[in-house]
């Protein structure tokens, strides 16, 4: 499966389009990661980046064990619930400034 080209495109492409929308709710709403009013937004992106990076690693040619996929991908998974509860609720999790 993983030798499909459109299986090697589309991840980036729903990759692109998470950080685009993500960099595009920061110039709408005006709430700015870091900050103290946009305590969600940062914890929002942080997670979008987690997700990235654990699907990078689930979904790459380097040689890795199913084990490590099938961790990456659940973690991901978890990743991508966490990002999208705090896109609804817009209640920081963590509380991180």
């Amino acid at each position: 499966m993983l030798a499909r080209r459109w299986v090697r495109i589309l991840p980036h492409v729903n990759d692109t389009l998470l950080l685009v929308t993500g960099v595009m709710l920061v110039l709408i709403t005006h709430f700015y990661p870091f900050s103290p009013q946009g305590s969600w937004l940062t914890e929002k992106l942080l997670g979008v980046i987690i997700y990235i990076a654990l699907a990078s690693v689930a979904l790459s040619r380097r040689p890795r064990t199913d084990r490590t996929r099938w961790i990456a991908f659940s973690v991901a998974a978890i990743a991508l619930v966490i990002v999208i509860s705090l896109a609804v609720s817009k209640m920081p999790l963590l509380g991180i400034v």
